[in-house]
This record gives C-alpha cells, sequence and structure tokens, in this order.
C-alpha cells in the first residue's frame, strides 16, 4: 500500500498535510501509512480512496 498510496497523493499534487487535513487524520498518520508503519482501517481507506479517487480495493 505505501508506494502506492504516495504515488496516488503525489499524482493528485497533495501535500501529506493536504490529505491529513481533507481526511481528518493527522500529518503523522500519513506517513506511517505511506511508510507501511501502521495499516489503516477499512474508514481511513475508503476516505483516502474517494479523496484520491482510486480503488479502495488497490490498498
Amino acid at each position: 500500500m505505501r508506494e502506492f498510496l504516495k504515488q496516488a497523493r503525489l499524482e493528485k499534487g497533495y501535500t501529506q498535510k493536504q490529505l491529513a487535513d481533507m481526511t481528518g487524520l493527522t500529518e503523522r498518520y500519513i506517513r506511517y501509512l505511506e511508510s507501511g508503519e501502521r495499516d489503516g482501517c477499512l474508514k481511513v481507506l475508503k476516505d483516502i480512496s474517494l479523496i484520491l479517487g482510486v480503488d479502495m480495493n488497490l490498498f
């Protein structure tokens, strides 16, 4: 998930801070997801996939 999430975020032109603000998560949590230090719950993955316009199943 980590590289895919980062790539999708960058393709949309969002910073980690912007994505965090849009999802209600912290910038640190977004970093954890992108680095693989944390796995997101279904709600988090759904919210991120809707914002980034990607299929949630790709996570």
